[in-house]
């Protein structure tokens, strides 16, 4: 019997765990009886005994916009969130730590060691060359691309900027226009010395002069001063016989420092003569144009004035010169190692330091790297300070007594323009209750698609998709294509990231704009259909099917009291809105905002796609509204329109170069406008419901 003990036991066991097997209830489905021992499934909750959905508040307003439209709504989420059920940011949700570190790091960096460039100007002082504005002048240093911050980043440095032609040509112009337009919505981040009016006053060949300023690399005694100083696009030419023209030896050719388009002859003349513009009429050609769009060569002096940055006058000649860098103030210096205050290779595994240096290389002992992917919440590497981060308390300039802005102040300093960054972006503030899609190209010339891995690593719960085909089909497998018809909506999900591009795609595919700022035209399409989709899911619970057939579309405007006069405006009602059966029916609102240099009336086309997939059952029916990002004009005794119907009126000036992203007063007017909807369309009101 003893020996028999064991068997029995175990068999009791057995039986014991078949029968709470068989009595084990399954997970109660949307109406079945619960209980705390009969729980309901994940999705669901227990409520009156019955499964139910889990409730939620509704507004049936949703915002969405594509550039400079999704960096702006990006930041009105963020301030507003209790505005919005759901939110698109297609192509430029603003990571501002990211932006910040682009922008320091290869926008405005990639300039050689300053005791090369001061050595330069030391024979420069002696022979009267101008080494400093030549490419090849500066002995033992040829300025280097910064390495990638991002495995998308495009590798870039101040002195030639990533250049593409998808969405928009995207020269230096642009950008100097996109930076100064940033800076106007929400606030110049670096230390800017000098006055509005001083900028003004300032010329291509005279610019204002800031004597002595600091800076810890180029000017720690301040021994230089900082200008401003003009930039732009120079011509690309070539000679006949396909050779670049080199404004620096055309220069010398026509006898002075600075060439003009026309000393391109002189130095064609030993290259078979013919100068011309580079284009793209031929493939060679525009190689060459797309290689040096974007460049700045040296030796020809710039016409459009920089009013976001100075730079330091290293050799002291009155103009910046090629090897010259940029001043930049934006913070207090600090090592970014995460709050635990030490690198990789000084932790201990345990979330602490050791004195010595002990960790291989590459690894994280505390597990506190940040990954926007892996790990969200890592601070070693984020791009930004934390409490426990080591810092210098030298000010904004860097160098210790000097006694500027934030020095000895016991806290870290950063300057009041990025600060306004931060406050209002959403990777540092994402909200709890608005169901987010965000998504970017993995070639995007501003780095949009790590800026949305970046925001959405923020969001909790996020579906992740690398291109439109890891999207799963309704049924079966894709074929050749994919098909924004035929996905599986519930893969999306909540929250979505969304990274579109084709890996390996072929240069002639790259060219083409494959996963760039815009994309091709088949990611076009694809973009904004799966977006639209995945925002009609988002009120399922709430709305009816929609209605077949055409809707109608509108430009109107209405008065703006933030804008002091009257702003334009493009609304698509639903098909049968205005049919007597839907008198009483109501509908939720999407504002979809325009990217940078467009207009409302441009955006409005993409309601082909709001009404094609309604006329398939696809989508729910809603009022579409585009509002304008553009900027207003101010007249000359200060009156102010927003009207350019019949072009500009004589004597206006433009507030923006080219968009306002939507901020400051253009947010309060965006706000006004949602009201103004309210009053003039049958939309829905505010209801509580069963979530999605």
């Amino acid at each position: 019997m003893l020996q028999g003990e064991p068997m029995r036991f175990s068999l009791i066991a057995f039986l014991a765990l078949a029968a709470c097997t068989r009595n084990k209830v399954d997970p109660g489905q949307l109406g079945d009886p619960c209980s705390a021992s009969a729980p309901c499934s994940s999705e669901l909750v227990c409520r009156q005994a019955r499964c139910a959905a889990p409730t939620r508040h509704y507004t049936f307003r949703a915002i969405a916009g594509v550039s400079m439209g999704a960096s702006g709504s990006s930041r009105l989420v963020a301030a507003h969130p209790e505005k919005f059920d759901a939110a698109g940011f297609l192509g430029g949700p603003l990571d501002a730590v990211l932006l910040m570190r682009t922008i320091e790091r290869s926008f405005m960096g990639g300039f050689c060691p300053a005791d090369k460039l001061e050595a330069a100007a030391a024979l420069d002082g002696k022979d009267g060359d101008d080494r400093l504005d030549r490419p090849d002048g500066v002995p033992g240093c040829v300025q280097q691309n910064p390495p990638p911050l991002t495995h998308y980043s495009r590798s870039q440095r101040f002195n030639h900027w990533a250049f593409t032609t998808n969405g928009g040509t995207f020269d230096r112009g642009m950008h100097l226009d996109i930076f100064r337009d940033l800076t106007l919505a929400i606030g110049n981040p670096f230390s800017f010395p000098i006055t509005h009016a001083q900028l003004d006053a300032a010329t291509c060949a005279q610019p204002f002069v800031v004597p002595h300023v600091y800076d810890p690399v180029y000017s720690p005694h301040g021994e230089h001063p900082a200008i401003t100083f003009c930039d732009g696009d120079p011509p690309i030419m070539l000679c006949a016989d396909g050779t670049l023209v080199d404004w620096c030896a055309a220069a010398r050719l026509a006898g002075r420092q600075l060439a003009v388009a026309a000393d391109a002859a002189l130095f064609c003349a030993n290259h078979g003569g013919g100068a011309h513009e580079a284009d793209k009429s031929s493939p060679a050609e525009a190689d060459v144009w797309y290689a040096h769009k974007g460049e700045l060569p040296g030796c020809f002096a710039g016409t459009q004035k920089v009013p976001f940055a100075l730079a330091i006058d290293v050799n002291g000649n009155g103009r910046r010169d090629y090897h010259e860098p940029l001043l930049i103030q934006a913070h207090e210096p600090f090592s970014d190692v995460g709050t635990d205050g030490c690198d990789d290779a000084h932790e201990d595994g345990k979330g602490g330091c050791l004195a010595t240096a002990t960790a291989p290389p590459g690894t994280d002992p505390n597990h506190d790297n940040y990954d926007p992917v892996t790990n969200p919440t890592g601070t070693e590497g984020d791009g930004r300070w934390e409490p426990g981060e080591p810092f210098q308390d030298i000010g904004l300039d860097g160098v210790a007594a000097t006694f500027d802005t934030g020095e000895g102040d016991g806290v870290f300093t950063v300057s009041p323009g990025l600060q306004a960054w931060m406050d209002g972006d959403l990777r540092l503030h994402p909200p709890s209750n608005v169901d987010l899609y965000v998504e970017g190209g993995i070639r995007d010339v501003f780095d949009l698609g790590a800026m949305a891995e970046g925001v959405a690593g923020a969001a909790a719960g996020v579906n992740r998709f690398a291109d439109f085909r890891s999207i799963p089909p309704a049924r079966g497998a894709w074929g050749a294509t994919f098909d924004p018809l035929g996905i599986d909506m519930s893969a999306l999900g909540r929250n979505v990231l969304l990274e579109y591009g084709t890996p390996n795609a072929t240069p002639a595919e790259i060219r083409s704009g494959d996963g760039d700022h815009v994309g091709t035209l088949e990611q076009v399409f694809d973009r904004f259909a799966v977006f639209f989709r995945w925002l009609s899911k988002r009120w399922d619970p709430m709305l009816p099917p929609p209605a077949k057939g055409a809707g109608t579309v509108t430009v109107l405007n209405f008065f703006s009291t933030a804008l002091g006069t009257q702003q334009d405006f493009v609304v698509s009602v639903p098909s049968k809105y205005d049919a007597p059966e839907n008198a009483s029916r109501r509908y939720p609102v999407l504002f979809l905002l325009h990217g940078y240099g467009q207009n409302a009336e441009d955006m409005a086309g993409t309601d082909i796609a709001v009404r094609a997939l309604a006329d398939l059952g696809l989508v729910h029916d809603m009022i579409v509204v585009y509002p304008s990002g553009r900027c207003c004009l101010t007249g000359p005794h200060g009156e102010r329109t927003c009207d350019e119907s019949n072009g500009t009126p004589d004597g206006y000036v433009r507030e923006c170069a080219r968009g306002s992203f939507y901020l400051g007063k253009y947010e309060q007017a965006l706000f006004e406008l949602m009201g103004e909807i309210d009053k003039r369309y049958r939309t829905l009101s505010p209801a509580d419901g069963p979530a999605f």
